[in-house]
Parts: structure tokens; C-alpha cells; sequence
């Protein structure tokens, strides 16, 4: 029992060096209620933290218990004692222990990108020059498979020499002997097995890989505009920036409200007002009137702030559906959904508006009393995967965002949202992970990279595919 909690501790531990909370899709089958991630996300810093101390003093535990299992095998120890050997064993080695095994990670790491990216050049190349870009693009993501298992097999031997190595220069390990005349194998019958296995797997892998790059389609993403602005065309969250952008008719004007100290609502984004109007003090401890009299500066330019009134009807009159943030500084809100829902209920169901907020209470809040308002749960990272939520949509920082992600909302009938890619290359990304909409300050960008669409080459979806498995 104690060697299989051993064994579940060291795959606990590589979890977080491999990616694999981001990348997984087994992880991302295992929910956690959105309270519970609500709570993480507004205590972000401590619980960061707090993560990043705990997780290093494990990583400490582990390293000086590294030398456990070799000791079981090698050495024929007990569980009991093979563990205080290693932790006795590795007092006065764990620097040098740990600068060698950094050593190799950064050379696998090295080794492998560098092999994909001359493979992908490679079938740039070919795709361009040649014909044959659908059979060189099945070859080439064969390769970038085998790649990927050669790292995996590389730095397990890596990881083993280094622990042998060790063990040797220690004088009280005693060499194992062996009785090499059970080792011997059939070879004949071995190589014959063995090369009948290898073609499987490899018509399996190509099979798979010719029907992947063949039937991969790119999502054609609604183009939201971050905070009304496009390219630095205006100020944010301005009236004046909502008419410009409109003309480059997105499909949704993303905006932020808060709440006043005479609870009415306003338009702006920060929690302090200084860094925008030059005015000390909170949207929350100031009234509607005072709030409109001050003037946000941005981009060299300046435009009054807008209460939410004027601003919903200005849209409303431009014919421009609105994605609209309610923000609160603190979790505990109490009647302000139900105060903004008396407002602006009817208003938002006639013109398809849509809401959302980082704040789950709000999102639940919302979609419970206004069930036809498509509501969205802002995630600032991809924790795990799609938390349990009674919302409609997720919108997601996209550095975190992937393909597993997105399948798993789907599956949940769920669309996914990402903020916020600005280049034509990062949108193309989104797309390619089969994000339902991006929130951009770029809407030609997005233009850019819906024109693209038809024109996509093999080689960036091997790259997109090595980036959402990485």
C-alpha cells in the first residue's frame, strides 16, 4: 500500500511540470463546482501562493526520496527503509541532483522543439513547392508523434542514468546480480512480433492522421470588440469609441457597468478611478452625476464617462448588440441583480444583449431570475477544465484556453469565449481550437484571419496541433 500512495505522489508531482492540468483531456472530465473556483479566482494572489510554497516543498520531498524505488528494486529493501536511505543518501546531494536534471529538461526541451519546428518548415516547404502536401502532412505528423514519445522515452532513461550514476559512487550500494539466461528471447519469433506490431500501430496512426488533417474545420468565431474599442480608435467604454467601432460592425460590443453610490450604473472598467481620470476614489463611493462629469483620458484622447443609460441606448439606436460585464469589487452584492434586472431586463431580451461577470454569484444570480439572458462565467485561467455552472458560456484568458477545454464546454452545450488575441496569428489559434467567439482589441485582425480561413496550409494546423497538445 505504501509503494502504490509512492507511486500516486510522483504522478501528483509531475502533473504541474507536464502541463497536464492545461492539456489533459482526462482532466478536463473532472469538475469542481464553480463556487469553489469562484473562491480561487477572488483570493488568486494568496492561493497562488500558497500553491506555488506547498508545491516547491514537495518537489523538495520528492527529490530527497528519489532514490526510493531504485533502492526497492535494486538493493531488495523494504519500502521502510528503502525510504530513509534515499533521504539520507540525498542530504548533501540535492543541488547537484537538481541542476542535473534541470540540465536534461532543458535539452529535451531544446531537442524537441527544434525538431518540430524544422518538421513543420519542412512541410511548409513541401506544401508550397509541391503537390503532395495532404501524404507529407500525415508523414510529418507521424513524426511529430514519434518526437513526442522519444522525449517521453529520452528523459525517463535520462532520469534513471542519473539515479544509477548516483548509486554507484555511493560505496555501501551493493551491485545486483543477475541470472541473464531468463533475459534471453526468441528473436526470431520476437523480431517477427514485433515488426507485425509496429506496422499496426503505424496504418493505425496513419489512418488517424490522414482522417485528422482531412477533417479538421475551423471555427468561425463571433468578433467581439474588448471594452468598444478597435486598435486604440477610442477611448474605452466611451460612447464616442461604441459609434466608431460600430462601423466595423462586430458582432458584439464588449463593455463594463458598475455600480454607484446612488445605485444607478456606470460604464467604466477599473475599480480606481485615478489611473484613467485623474480623480482619487472608487466608481462605488461617487455618484452617477459626479462620475459623468469626469473625463477618461486614453490613446491621446478624452471622452466623458457614460452612465450605463446613455450607453445602452446609443446601442440600442446603432443597432449594436452589447456584451456586458457587470463588475463588483467585493463578492457580497446584495439586490444588485435583482436592481440591475429591474432595469434593463426587457431592455436586454428585445436587443439580444448578453452578460456576464468574474463573479459567480452575479452569473448564477442572473441566470436564475432572467433565464433567457445568455450569460457567461469569466475565467482569468483554465484551472482544470469547465466548472460546474449553471451558465451559458465561459470566457477564458486565452493563454490557457485549448482544444480540450473547448470539447469539454461543447459537450456541455456550453460556447467558449477567449480574451483577448489581437494578432491574426493568435485569433487563427482560437479558431483552430474551435473557440465560439474572441474578444478582441483587433477587429481587423479577426477580419484578417476569418479571410484566411479558406487558405489554411497543413503546416499551421501541425502547428496549432503541437500548441493544443503541448
Amino acid at each position: 500500500m505504501g509503494t502504490f500512495f509512492f507511486f500516486l505522489y510522483y504522478c501528483l508531482l509531475i502533473l504541474p511540470l507536464g502541463g497536464l492540468g492545461y492539456h489533459s483531456d482526462l482532466l478536463t472530465k473532472f469538475k469542481i463546482p464553480a463556487f469553489i473556483l469562484d473562491y480561487i479566482l477572488m483570493n488568486r494572489r494568496i492561493v497562488a501562493g500558497l500553491f506555488i510554497l506547498v508545491y516547491l516543498g514537495l518537489l523538495y520531498l520528492g527529490l530527497r526520496l528519489i532514490f526510493t524505488l531504485p533502492n526497492i528494486i535494486l538493493q531488495q529493501m523494504t519500502f521502510k527503509k528503502a525510504l530513509t536511505s534515499s533521504w539520507q543518501f540525498t542530504h548533501q546531494k540535492i543541488g547537484s541532483l537538481l541542476g542535473r536534471l534541470l540540465l536534461i529538461g532543458a535539452a529535451l526541451i531544446g531537442f524537441t522543439g527544434l525538431t518540430f519546428f524544422l518538421l513543420i518548415q519542412l512541410q511548409a516547404l513541401i506544401e508550397t513547392h509541391t503537390s503532395v502536401g495532404l501524404p507529407s502532412a500525415v508523414v510529418i505528423m507521424t513524426l511529430l508523434q514519434a518526437a513526442m514519445l522519444i522525449n517521453l522515452v529520452l528523459s525517463t532513461v535520462a532520469v534513471f542514468f542519473i539515479v544509477i550514476d548516483y548509486l554507484l559512487a555511493d560505496p555501501q550500494f551493493v551491485q545486483p546480480t543477475f541470472n541473464y539466461a531468463t533475459l534471453k528471447l526468441s528473436v526470431p519469433l520476437s523480431g517477427r512480433w514485433l515488426l507485425f506490431v509496429a506496422n499496426c500501430v503505424l496504418i493505425g496512426v496513419g489512418t488517424y492522421n490522414w482522417d485528422y488533417l482531412r477533417s479538421v474545420t475551423i471555427q468561425q468565431p463571433l468578433n467581439i470588440s474588448h471594452r468598444g474599442v478597435s486598435q486604440k480608435n477610442g477611448v474605452q467604454n466611451s460612447i464616442s469609441a461604441l459609434r466608431k467601432t460600430t462601423r466595423l460592425k462586430p458582432d458584439y460590443v464588449e463593455m463594463d457597468v458598475q455600480l454607484t453610490k446612488d445605485h444607478q450604473f456606470v460604464v467604466f472598467h477599473d475599480f480606481q478611478l485615478a489611473p484613467l481620470t485623474g480623480h482619487s476614489g472608487t466608481p462605488q463611493s461617487k455618484t452617477l452625476a459626479q462620475l459623468t462629469k469626469m473625463t477618461v483620458h486614453e490613446h491621446r484622447q478624452s471622452a466623458p464617462i457614460a452612465s450605463f443609460d446613455d450607453y445602452l441606448a446609443r446601442a440600442n439606436q446603432l443597432h449594436q448588440k452589447l456584451l456586458i460585464e457587470i463588475k463588483t469589487p467585493t463578492t457580497d452584492n446584495p439586490g444588485l441583480v435583482q436592481h440591475f434586472l429591474n432595469k434593463y431586463q426587457a431592455n436586454i431580451e428585445a436587443h439580444g444583449h448578453m452578460v456576464q461577470s468574474l463573479n459567480w454569484h452575479i452569473v448564477e444570480a442572473v441566470k436564475k431570475a432572467a433565464p433567457k439572458i445568455q450569460t457567461g462565467y469569466i475565467l482569468p485561467f483554465n484551472f482544470i477544465g469547465p466548472p460546474i455552472s449553471n451558465a451559458d458560456f465561459y470566457a477564458v484568458e486565452m493563454t490557457t484556453v485549448n482544444s480540450h477545454f473547448i470539447q469539454a464546454a461543447h459537450q456541455e452545450n456550453k460556447a467558449v469565449f477567449v480574451w483577448t488575441p489581437n494578432d491574426q496569428q493568435a485569433v487563427q489559434r482560437m479558431m483552430y481550437f474551435g473557440a465560439d467567439g474572441v474578444v478582441t482589441d483587433n477587429l481587423t485582425a479577426v477580419k484578417q484571419a476569418k479571410q484566411q480561413n479558406n487558405q489554411r496550409h497543413y503546416a499551421d494546423k501541425l502547428a496549432y496541433y503541437v500548441i493544443g497538445i503541448g
